[in-house]
């Protein structure tokens, strides 16, 4: 798949699009993405997904809405579900005060070049938000264009969306989301070097900080995988601030289970599968070692080692 970021990017070709912001690329998102590539494989065209690399709203809100997923992971499923270009821009200004008509003509028309749009029965564009599937019927008819607007996936009475799987995850409700994502909600980033003392506890730990955008967690302790080159290990991860030797940045800190290997500096992904307790502050490190020892035990009968 290629990825373009530029708004000025031109097809050369007639192309199937699939619209949306696609921030967690949930189930809802794969089933309008996954149409419009077996649109664009029967008629022999690319598949285009044109999003944008933050929710639009983000630019109007003093604390930007956190992304469940990173640019790198959102572009690896695109790239999985079968796209063909992944072109995401920021949301500008320029392209907010756009009209719906000028959104749809200067972007899907020209730029895009579509033969066949897909999007999800709640997609909006233009100033304000004006525009909707009813204009885009409209102006998709006009031009002889093909639409198709696919309707919005439940699961258990729930509609999917992304803002509901954010609530979800920051409430620490880690299965529930991940039925929502069709796949485990994952932290992404290097392993860094801290001051050593859950190893002298007897925990060797890999520690990563979140990005700036990232959506964090409720704090606690997770049963997890890490995925270390390619292969998961069952592990155990407390998110939060480590209030017991009074840290003060938030990070997740992972102790993978039967594994020693030196990682410091390795890009490593840690899968949240189940939400174990709080975080808590200990009046010891006795107290908290003794904690860990029972969480441990918990996560190996969780994953029946």
């Amino acid at each position: 798949m290629r990825t373009f970021n530029k708004i000025s990017y031109c097809s050369s070709t007639p192309s199937v699009v699939a619209l949306g912001c696609f921030d967690g690329v949930h189930l809802g998102h794969a089933s309008v993405i996954k149409r419009a590539v077996e649109i664009a494989k029967k008629i022999s065209l690319p598949c285009i997904v044109f999003t944008f690399d933050e929710p639009p709203k983000s630019l109007f809100l003093s604390e930007p809405t956190p992304l469940i997923t990173s640019f790198k992971k959102k572009a690896e499923l695109i790239s999985e579900l079968g796209a063909d270009i992944l072109l995401s821009v920021p949301f500008t200004m320029d392209i907010a005060r756009l009209s719906p008509i000028d959104f749809a003509e200067k972007i899907l028309a020209n730029n895009l070049n579509a033969a066949h749009i897909v999007c999800g029965s709640d997609y909006t564009f233009g100033s304000m938000a004006k525009g909707n599937t009813d204009t885009l019927a409209v102006f998709c008819n006009e031009r002889k264009i093909g639409l198709t607007v696919m309707p919005k996936l439940e699961v258990d009475g729930d509609c999917i969306s992304s803002t509901l799987i954010r609530e979800l995850i920051a409430d620490g409700n880690i299965e529930r989301a991940t039925t929502l994502l069709g796949r485990a909600y994952s932290i992404s980033s290097e392993v860094i070097e801290d001051k050593g003392l859950a190893r002298k506890l007897g925990f060797a730990t890999a520690n990563q900080v979140f990005s700036q955008k990232a959506l964090i967690p409720l704090n606690g302790v997770y049963a997890t995988r890490a995925i270390i080159d390619g292969i998961r290990y069952p592990a155990i991860t407390n998110i939060g601030t480590r209030p017991t030797v009074n840290g003060d940045t938030m990070c997740a800190e992972t102790h993978v289970l039967d594994f020693n290997d030196n990682i410091y500096g390795k890009v490593i992904e840690i899968e949240l599968v189940k939400f174990i307790r709080n975080e808590k502050k200990f009046n010891s490190l006795n107290e908290l070692k003794a904690q860990i020892l029972i969480d441990i035990q918990q996560v190996r009968d969780y994953f029946n080692l």
